[in-house]
């Protein structure tokens, strides 16, 4: 008569041995990529990982590896829960996986110069969620082109929102890699005609219509302006007659991709401007990203 029960609870155990071995095989990922830290040890984050497998629809072993990764990164022990937390939400969330997720936001990170400064994440997550459900794009595509435009945004001195609503319009635009290195090539230039106070400075600032010191002070206080200024300037003589391709010419923009790139985002001068606007709300706001992994789950 006990035979039943007996085999149904040989099964449980069974299965609650194999899970256990699953997990801890899983956990060696972790221990692999991260160091223990005095306030953070292995047991805080198995248990961590452990407890949030219980309000997210990820097995532990699942979450184990994405913390892995996440450390393979550069990601340290005291963030890991958070940040594998935060990667299964978005990637629940979009069409990006949490693992692809993983590795292109710390190298993000990284590139900005904020490698280890994770305090910002639910800010930038949920900034490109709302983005990427408000412009004619993805967050897998906005994701990638953020990373291409990273280096060269960070460097004249755009914050994470406006790199963000930077990489949604080109990304709206169509374009790819290529394009990233013309944006950043095109903002290099006037980064250095501002600095050497060149000749070149006076070009870009008659673009933007203003003088060669009011435009100086905009774009080093706040250069994704000063970029959309630019361009709303070359929209604006193009619409008086001045053909682009001569005013583009004038400002030393002939290479055939940044001609292509700087037309593109000259054309799109308002969803560039609307764009800034949506990502400086979501960043503020920073709910957009727990909003839709709520929707989802």
């Amino acid at each position: 008569k006990l035979a039943p029960v007996s085999k149904a609870a040989q099964n449980f155990l069974g299965g609650a041995v194999q899970s256990a071995i699953d997990f801890q095989d899983a956990f060696a990922d972790v221990r692999k990529t991260v160091d223990e830290t005095s306030t953070t040890t292995y047991d805080d984050l198995s248990n961590g990982l452990r407890n949030l497998a219980k309000e997210v629809p990820v097995t532990a072993d699942e979450l184990s590896h994405i913390a892995g990764l996440a450390g393979q990164m550069g990601v340290k022990a005291d963030d890991i829960v958070t940040f594998t937390e935060a990667m299964v939400k978005f990637g629940d969330s979009t069409n990006i996986t949490a693992e692809e997720a993983t590795q292109d936001i710390a190298q993000i990170y990284n590139v900005i110069g904020k490698g280890g400064d994770f305090s910002s994440l639910n800010s930038l997550l949920s900034t490109i969620v709302d983005l990427g459900n408000n412009t004619a794009t993805t967050e897998k595509d906005i994701v990638e082109m953020y990373r291409n435009i990273a280096a060269g945004a960070s460097r004249v001195g755009m914050n994470e929102q406006q790199m963000a609503a930077l990489a949604a319009t080109l990304s709206s635009l169509g374009l790819d890699k290529g394009g990233a290195s013309a944006i950043s090539k095109v903002m290099t230039n006037i980064d250095k005609a501002v600095d050497g106070n060149t000749k070149m400075l006076t070009e870009w600032a008659n673009v933007a219509g203003m003088s060669a010191e009011e435009f100086s002070q905009l774009w080093n206080t706040d250069a994704s302006s000063g970029l959309l200024t630019v361009v709303q300037g070359i929209a604006r003589m193009n619409e008086e007659g001045i053909s682009m391709n001569n005013t583009l010419e004038d400002l030393g923009v002939k290479e055939i991709r940044q001609v292509d790139t700087l037309s593109r985002l000259t054309n799109a001068n308002e969803e560039y401007a609307k764009n800034i606007g949506l990502a400086n709300k979501a960043y503020d706001e920073s709910t957009a990203l727990n909003e839709e992994a709520a929707k989802r789950y």
